[in-house]
């Protein structure tokens, strides 16, 4: 017997519906930015092929350690059980999890990829930006209070479809 059926419910939603489409909505409601998707993963149209992202052409960035830094140091998004894996060898390289800076989002899955392929391709706008910040973490405090808000809509919007 389940404790707590509303739990229950709440979980089940969340579990057979959370997927990048429900993610997808929750950003474009807050009118964030996608960036390090990669289309492998996920089939959104801000995603880009790995073989594109890697490619020998492209310039290699100086500052790919402050870059790595930054991403780690990213606001949990959202997250729940399951790795993601690489693409080419299969092995598990990261959590099923997507973070942020209160604009940008990216998957987990991004900063291992930067790390295995020095040249990958890095959005311009991205890097201005973190460039901007001088390469600080820096989310605005009322970031967790719109996050709440949205996933209550979200999470309100799914139960009614189930």
């Amino acid at each position: 017997m389940i404790a707590n059926p509303q739990i229950f419910k709440v979980y089940h939603v969340f579990h057979h519906h959370w997927d990048i489409e429900c993610i997808y909505e929750l950003l474009q409601l807050n009118k964030m930015k996608l960036v390090g998707f990669i289309k492998e993963y996920n089939q959104i149209k801000e995603a880009i092929s790995l073989t594109e992202l890697v490619s020998d052409n492209s310039e290699l960035y100086t500052n790919s350690e402050k870059v790595i830094n930054y991403l780690n140091n990213g606001v949990l998004l959202l997250g729940w059980m399951g790795y993601f894996i690489d693409v080419k060898s299969k092995k598990l390289i990261a959590p099923d999890s997507y973070h942020t800076d209160g604009i940008w989002v990216w998957p987990s899955y991004y900063t291992y990829y930067l790390e295995m392929y020095p040249f990958i391709k890095i959005n311009p706008e991205f890097l201005a930006h973190m460039e901007g910040r001088n390469f600080e973490m820096n989310v605005d405090a009322n970031f967790d209070n719109r996050k709440i808000k949205k996933e209550e809509e979200l999470s309100l919007k799914l139960s009614t479809k189930s």
